[in-house]
Protein backbone atom coordinates (compact mmCIF):
# COMPACT_ATOMS: atom_id res chain seq x y z
CA UNK A 1 0.00 0.00 0.00
CA UNK A 2 3.27 2.37 0.79
CA UNK A 3 4.49 1.63 -2.63
CA UNK A 4 0.77 2.31 -4.28
CA UNK A 5 0.35 5.88 -2.53
CA UNK A 6 4.38 6.66 -3.73
CA UNK A 7 3.37 5.50 -7.15
CA UNK A 8 -0.11 7.64 -7.15
CA UNK A 9 1.37 11.22 -5.22
CA UNK A 10 5.03 11.07 -7.46
CA UNK A 11 4.45 8.79 -10.42
CA UNK A 12 6.15 5.77 -11.03
CA UNK A 13 9.35 7.17 -11.93
CA UNK A 14 10.51 8.70 -8.19
CA UNK A 15 8.20 6.01 -6.17
CA UNK A 16 11.13 3.99 -5.35
CA UNK A 17 13.47 6.62 -4.26
CA UNK A 18 10.62 7.73 -1.93
CA UNK A 19 9.63 3.92 -0.38
CA UNK A 20 13.55 3.68 0.17
CA UNK A 21 13.71 6.95 1.47
CA UNK A 22 10.71 6.27 4.06
CA UNK A 23 12.48 2.79 5.05
CA UNK A 24 15.86 4.68 5.60
CA UNK A 25 13.92 7.04 7.59
CA UNK A 26 12.35 4.06 10.21
CA UNK A 27 16.29 2.61 10.22
CA UNK A 28 17.87 5.91 11.23
CA UNK A 29 15.29 6.14 14.42
CA UNK A 30 15.85 2.45 15.25
CA UNK A 31 19.87 3.34 15.91
CA UNK A 32 18.62 5.19 18.90
CA UNK A 33 16.56 2.25 19.94
CA UNK A 34 18.63 0.08 19.09
CA UNK A 35 21.20 1.67 21.23
CA UNK A 36 19.17 2.17 24.33
CA UNK A 37 18.10 -1.42 24.02
CA UNK A 38 21.70 -2.26 24.13
CA UNK A 39 22.41 -0.41 27.32
CA UNK A 40 19.18 -1.96 29.12
CA UNK A 41 19.60 -5.69 28.35
CA UNK A 42 23.98 -5.89 28.23
CA UNK A 43 25.42 -3.08 30.18
CA UNK A 44 23.35 -2.50 33.42
CA UNK A 45 25.98 -5.44 35.01
CA UNK A 46 27.97 -2.37 34.44
CA UNK A 47 28.01 0.77 37.22
CA UNK A 48 28.06 4.45 35.35
CA UNK A 49 30.11 2.63 32.34
CA UNK A 50 33.16 3.00 34.34
CA UNK A 51 32.80 -0.04 37.25
CA UNK A 52 32.60 -3.58 35.64
CA UNK A 53 31.71 -6.88 36.86
CA UNK A 54 34.46 -9.26 38.29
CA UNK A 55 32.17 -11.12 40.22
CA UNK A 56 28.74 -11.72 38.61
CA UNK A 57 27.16 -14.71 40.21
CA UNK A 58 23.48 -14.25 39.32
CA UNK A 59 22.47 -18.01 39.63
CA UNK A 60 19.27 -18.63 41.67
CA UNK A 61 18.21 -22.07 42.99
CA UNK A 62 16.64 -21.54 46.17
CA UNK A 63 16.56 -19.41 48.99
CA UNK A 64 17.60 -19.60 52.42
CA UNK A 65 18.41 -17.85 55.74
CA UNK A 66 20.95 -18.01 58.76
CA UNK A 67 24.26 -17.66 56.49
CA UNK A 68 27.31 -15.73 58.53
CA UNK A 69 28.90 -14.03 55.83
CA UNK A 70 29.83 -13.79 51.93
CA UNK A 71 33.84 -14.74 50.72
CA UNK A 72 34.96 -12.84 48.10
CA UNK A 73 38.78 -13.01 46.93
CA UNK A 74 39.71 -10.37 43.71
CA UNK A 75 42.71 -9.08 43.39
CA UNK A 76 41.37 -5.41 42.12
CA UNK A 77 40.07 -2.82 44.46
CA UNK A 78 36.58 -3.45 45.14
CA UNK A 79 33.88 -0.26 45.15
CA UNK A 80 30.92 -1.73 44.92
CA UNK A 81 29.27 -4.98 45.86
CA UNK A 82 25.47 -6.77 45.20
CA UNK A 83 24.20 -9.48 47.05
CA UNK A 84 21.06 -11.85 46.27
CA UNK A 85 18.79 -10.25 49.05
CA UNK A 86 15.00 -11.25 48.81
CA UNK A 87 11.80 -10.25 50.98
CA UNK A 88 10.30 -12.54 52.29
CA UNK A 89 6.47 -13.49 50.79
CA UNK A 90 5.52 -15.07 53.72
CA UNK A 91 6.84 -11.52 56.03
CA UNK A 92 6.21 -8.60 53.67
CA UNK A 93 8.09 -6.64 57.00
CA UNK A 94 11.25 -7.57 56.03
CA UNK A 95 13.20 -5.43 53.71
CA UNK A 96 16.26 -5.18 51.55
CA UNK A 97 19.43 -4.20 54.28
CA UNK A 98 20.49 -0.63 53.57
CA UNK A 99 23.44 -1.21 55.26
CA UNK A 100 26.32 -4.25 55.19
CA UNK A 101 29.97 -4.52 56.75
CA UNK A 102 32.73 -5.20 54.71
CA UNK A 103 35.96 -6.71 56.24
CA UNK A 104 39.75 -7.43 54.75
CA UNK A 105 42.32 -8.18 57.05
CA UNK A 106 43.46 -4.70 57.09
CA UNK A 107 39.96 -2.71 56.61
CA UNK A 108 36.53 -2.52 57.89
CA UNK A 109 34.63 -0.02 56.20
CA UNK A 110 30.11 0.00 55.15
CA UNK A 111 28.90 -0.47 52.13
CA UNK A 112 25.38 1.66 51.66
CA UNK A 113 22.63 1.47 49.53
CA UNK A 114 20.40 -1.55 48.06
CA UNK A 115 18.91 -0.60 45.54
CA UNK A 116 18.47 -3.08 42.67
CA UNK A 117 21.24 -3.01 39.81
CA UNK A 118 19.30 -6.33 37.55
CA UNK A 119 17.69 -6.86 40.61
CA UNK A 120 20.46 -7.74 42.75
CA UNK A 121 20.58 -4.98 46.02
CA UNK A 122 23.93 -2.84 45.16
CA UNK A 123 26.02 -0.94 47.67
CA UNK A 124 28.76 1.41 47.71
CA UNK A 125 31.60 1.03 49.53
CA UNK A 126 32.84 3.62 51.72
CA UNK A 127 36.23 3.03 50.87
CA UNK A 128 37.54 0.22 48.02
CA UNK A 129 38.64 -2.91 49.38
CA UNK A 130 41.01 -6.05 48.02
CA UNK A 131 40.20 -9.26 48.32
CA UNK A 132 39.51 -11.55 50.03
CA UNK A 133 37.20 -9.82 52.18
CA UNK A 134 33.83 -10.67 53.50
CA UNK A 135 30.54 -9.49 53.47
CA UNK A 136 28.25 -9.70 56.85
CA UNK A 137 24.85 -11.00 56.31
CA UNK A 138 22.26 -9.00 58.51
CA UNK A 139 20.25 -11.91 60.82
CA UNK A 140 17.69 -13.17 59.44
CA UNK A 141 18.12 -11.98 56.14
CA UNK A 142 16.96 -13.95 53.22
CA UNK A 143 19.19 -15.06 50.29
CA UNK A 144 18.92 -16.28 46.59
CA UNK A 145 21.40 -18.85 46.18
CA UNK A 146 22.54 -22.04 44.03
CA UNK A 147 23.93 -25.64 45.56
CA UNK A 148 26.47 -25.60 42.80
CA UNK A 149 29.67 -24.14 42.44
CA UNK A 150 29.84 -21.73 39.71
CA UNK A 151 31.93 -18.46 40.78
CA UNK A 152 35.26 -19.67 42.26
CA UNK A 153 35.91 -16.27 43.72
CA UNK A 154 32.89 -16.14 45.98
CA UNK A 155 31.50 -18.57 48.08
CA UNK A 156 29.48 -18.38 51.92
CA UNK A 157 31.91 -18.31 54.91
CA UNK A 158 29.74 -21.48 56.14
CA UNK A 159 29.27 -24.26 54.31
CA UNK A 160 28.51 -25.29 50.73
CA UNK A 161 26.93 -23.89 48.00
CA UNK A 162 27.06 -19.86 46.61
CA UNK A 163 25.07 -17.03 46.88
CA UNK A 164 23.80 -14.70 44.61
CA UNK A 165 26.47 -11.85 44.72
CA UNK A 166 28.05 -9.24 42.59
CA UNK A 167 31.56 -7.13 42.85
CA UNK A 168 32.52 -4.47 40.59
CA UNK A 169 36.47 -2.34 40.17
CA UNK A 170 36.98 0.38 38.25
CA UNK A 171 38.13 0.00 34.61
CA UNK A 172 38.00 1.26 31.21
CA UNK A 173 36.68 -0.81 29.33
CA UNK A 174 33.40 -1.59 31.74
CA UNK A 175 30.34 -1.62 29.55
CA UNK A 176 32.87 -4.36 27.04
CA UNK A 177 33.62 -6.36 30.64
CA UNK A 178 30.01 -6.00 31.62
CA UNK A 179 28.36 -7.55 27.60
CA UNK A 180 31.09 -10.25 28.31
CA UNK A 181 29.29 -11.67 31.61
CA UNK A 182 25.68 -10.92 30.55
CA UNK A 183 25.72 -11.38 26.41
CA UNK A 184 26.56 -15.29 26.35
CA UNK A 185 23.87 -16.74 28.32
CA UNK A 186 21.50 -18.04 25.55
CA UNK A 187 23.19 -15.84 22.50
CA UNK A 188 25.58 -17.08 19.28
CA UNK A 189 28.95 -16.59 20.28
CA UNK A 190 31.87 -14.31 18.78
CA UNK A 191 29.46 -11.21 18.49
CA UNK A 192 31.07 -7.92 20.65
CA UNK A 193 30.03 -4.95 21.90
CA UNK A 194 31.26 -3.16 19.20
CA UNK A 195 29.63 -5.56 16.39
CA UNK A 196 26.37 -5.21 18.13
CA UNK A 197 26.46 -1.27 18.51
CA UNK A 198 27.51 -0.99 15.09
CA UNK A 199 25.50 -2.66 13.01
CA UNK A 200 22.22 -0.48 13.61
CA UNK A 201 23.89 2.01 12.00
CA UNK A 202 25.56 0.44 9.33
CA UNK A 203 22.31 -0.82 8.11
CA UNK A 204 21.30 2.81 8.21
CA UNK A 205 24.28 4.00 6.17
CA UNK A 206 23.35 1.38 3.86
CA UNK A 207 19.57 2.37 3.06
CA UNK A 208 20.77 5.80 2.76
CA UNK A 209 23.44 4.44 -0.41
CA UNK A 210 20.37 2.77 -1.89
CA UNK A 211 17.91 5.89 -1.87
CA UNK A 212 21.30 7.53 -3.22
CA UNK A 213 21.41 5.23 -6.19
CA UNK A 214 18.01 5.28 -6.57
CA UNK A 215 17.34 9.18 -7.32
CA UNK A 216 20.28 9.16 -9.62
CA UNK A 217 19.17 6.22 -11.75
CA UNK A 218 15.35 8.43 -11.62
CA UNK A 219 16.56 11.92 -12.57
CA UNK A 220 18.70 10.05 -15.06
CA UNK A 221 15.67 8.06 -16.89
CA UNK A 222 14.01 9.82 -19.83
CA UNK A 223 11.09 11.12 -19.15
CA UNK A 224 8.12 9.44 -20.92
CA UNK A 225 6.55 11.49 -23.84
CA UNK A 226 2.97 11.02 -24.63
CA UNK A 227 2.83 9.48 -28.58
CA UNK A 228 1.53 11.76 -31.52
CA UNK A 229 -1.76 11.45 -32.10
CA UNK A 230 -2.21 10.16 -35.72
CA UNK A 231 -5.73 11.07 -37.20
CA UNK A 232 -6.48 10.34 -40.74
CA UNK A 233 -7.31 13.22 -43.31
CA UNK A 234 -10.80 13.65 -43.62
CA UNK A 235 -12.04 12.63 -47.50
CA UNK A 236 -12.93 15.23 -49.78
CA UNK A 237 -16.93 15.75 -50.37
CA UNK A 238 -17.58 14.44 -53.38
Amino acid sequence: MVAAAAVFVVGARWAPPLVAALVTASLVLQVQVARNFIDVAYLKASIDHAAAPVVYQDWALEAERGRAAIRIDVDCPVDAIGVGFMVDAADPATAIPTTLVVRSATTTTEATGGGPLYDIATYRLTQPVTGPFTIEIPPGALLRSTPEDRAPDAAFTDGGGEPVVTAYCPSADADEQAFERIYPIGHPEAVSLGMLQTFPALLAAAGAAVVLGLTINAARRPRRTSAPSSTRPAAPDR
